[in-house]
């Protein structure tokens, strides 16, 4: 368990938290869905740490970020008027180019250029890939950009989506690393021909964890026997500070997903999953046909209506009473609170791979509170495009690192 003091550390983000700072000067932070910014399209509000933002795609696909509320008097430029590569505020006219430059002021008359130059627009320098639009908040020097196996697959290799939820941002890195839930929580969907690879989780909800702590973060083997000769593994990867990178349902060559969160503030997230594969195109399994809305895939309800568990499903055999097997880690997360309190926790063996992920998030704020670059930070000579989560049936007596990430689909 965590005391308040060191909860608090982990979980907050706003204003002047440690945490927060830490994020905003040395990592790149996921903000929207790419596809959801079209040119000369509407804006869409973005918030990060606490603080509110426009982002927008101009006439020549650059994307702009700046801060909500138009330096003028704080009306907001999501409202703007998006146009020949300038957003123009609908209150004054005043005009900003997506590179941060005021272009025009028009309330000034001939005065409006030189006025314009004493604008104090706050812009931050942005990156898309991977089907998302990345910034950077801090100042001076940027941080490396993520180099993760997912960032430069072309389009057909990967799909983008993400889900608003009302919890504080760790719940949802939390959720993602739990192996140990999969067979329990998920067990109505394991039957299905697109998850027959997982169905071991339920033969053995006894999970043998094995870590490799790695400068990134960790990786996790979680081993399942079946029988006295077979075992199910799971090689889950994780990069600090948010990034569980899940093994594929058929492996060797199925689709891997990445799962990873951006902390609205200190009570909401967006959760994002990147579905990508490697060796060919990817699909979305069986998971797939339950994607509606894109940037909120998997709505659950309240604490008043049990976060829309029906009772009448599970009447009939559903474990859950979710008919989104998402909804189920989604209502888990929600359920735990705004923020988790941490201190009444009574954790077992299972939790070794949460606790050992809570470490190295307090260590890396405490790194940047003495000063120095976390050292998960990207940079360092790490090749992240190398981590690749796995999973195999095997036989008993093989060691789970002896699972091969093949290079192509030739291979095997």
């Amino acid at each position: 368990m965590l005391n308040r003091e060191q909860n608090e550390l982990m979980c907050l983000v706003e204003g002047d938290a440690p945490m927060g700072g830490m994020l905003r000067q040395h990592f790149w932070l996921p903000a929207v869905r790419a596809a959801r910014l079209e040119a000369d399209g509407a804006p869409a509000r973005v918030r990060l740490l606490g603080q509110d933002f426009v982002a927008w795609r101009a006439t020549d696909g650059r994307v702009g970020f700046f801060d909500e509320g138009c330096p003028h008097r704080g009306v907001s430029l999501a409202l703007g008027v998006n146009k020949d590569c300038a957003l123009t505020c609908i209150f004054h006219g005043w005009r900003f180019g997506v590179d941060g430059k005021v272009l025009d002021v028009p309330t000034e008359g001939d005065n409006s250029e030189a006025f314009a130059a004493t604008v104090p627009l706050k812009h931050y320098p942005v990156r898309e890939a991977a089907g998302i639009i990345w910034v950077w908040l801090g100042s001076g020097e940027e941080p490396d950009f993520w180099n993760l196996p997912f960032m430069d697959l072309a389009p057909d290799r990967y799909s983008v989506i993400c889900q608003p939820l009302n919890a504080n941002w760790v719940q949802g890195v939390e959720g993602t690393i739990d192996s140990s839930h999969v067979g329990v929580l998920h067990q109505s969907w394991m039957q299905q021909d697109w998850a027959k690879g997982m169905s071991s989780t339920q033969k053995s909800t006894a999970v043998e964890y094995d870590f490799e702590d790695r400068p990134y973060g960790y990786t996790a083997s979680a081993t399942r026997h079946i029988g006295d000769d077979q075992k199910y593994v799971r090689v889950t990867e994780f990069v600090l500070p948010w990034f569980g990178m899940i093994p594929p349902e058929t492996p060797p060559y199925g689709d891997r997903t990445a799962i990873f969160v951006a902390p609205t503030d200190d009570t909401h997230m967006m959760q994002f999953f990147v579905r990508f594969n490697p060796y060919t195109e990817a699909g979305l399994d069986g998971a797939g046909s339950q994607v509606g809305d894109p940037d909120a895939f998997a709505p659950i309800g309240t604490a008043d209506d049990h976060w829309g568990q029906d009772r009448d499903l599970m009447k009939k055999g559903h474990w859950t009473g979710f008919s989104q097997l998402v909804a189920e880690d989604f209502a888990t997360q929600v359920s735990q609170g705004p923020i988790a309190d941490r201190e009444k926790e009574y954790l077992s063996s299972s939790d070794q791979f949460v606790i050992r992920v809570r470490r190295g998030l307090l260590r890396a704020v405490r790194e940047y509170q003495e000063g120095k670059v976390p050292s998960c930070a990207p940079g360092g000579g790490v090749d992240f495009s190398k981590i690749m989560p796995r999973a195999a049936t095997m036989a008993a007596e093989r060691s789970w690192d002896e699972i091969e990430i093949p290079e192509t689909m030739e291979e095997a």
